[in-house]
């Protein structure tokens, strides 16, 4: 809630509003995260001026700022550590997002093949959101 003050200038100008989940102090907690990922939503609903057309489950979402969830590890300038137990912590945070009907889900390329290959297959074949 600290943000709603903040959002018509976060909004001014921009295509898409990054939730860096990784940055948040209740990063451990699923619902604090999907519950502050709507909170966000709601608040730049109305700041939308320039919103690029999405195609996300067949049809085009035209009123909404879309939402690029993120999360970084270390070496990504973010806050999880890039050993194996922050690296399967940040894909369960990616899950959460697609959970969480995100617009746009910002994957890193750089990840093993079969955790990154579950991700993408699993957002292909149950949600809607994007992959950046």
């Amino acid at each position: 809630r600290e943000v709603q003050e903040y959002a018509s200038e976060m909004c001014m100008d921009v295509d898409a509003m990054e939730y860096r989940t990784d940055l948040l102090a209740c990063r451990d907690s699923r619902f604090d995260i999907l519950y502050g990922m709507q909170l966000l939503r709601s608040y730049c609903r109305p700041n939308a001026v320039r919103v690029p057309g999405l195609p996300i489950a067949g049809s085009v979402i035209e009123d909404v700022m879309p939402i690029v969830y993120t999360v970084r590890t270390q070496n990504q300038a973010g806050t999880y550590p890039d050993d194996a137990g922050g690296i399967e912590k940040m894909f369960e945070m990616l899950e959460w997002g697609l959970r969480g009907g995100v617009e746009v889900l910002d994957v890193e390329s750089a990840w093993d093949f079969v955790s990154t290959s579950k991700l993408l297959g699993l957002a292909e074949t149950r949600y809607a959101s994007q992959i950046l």
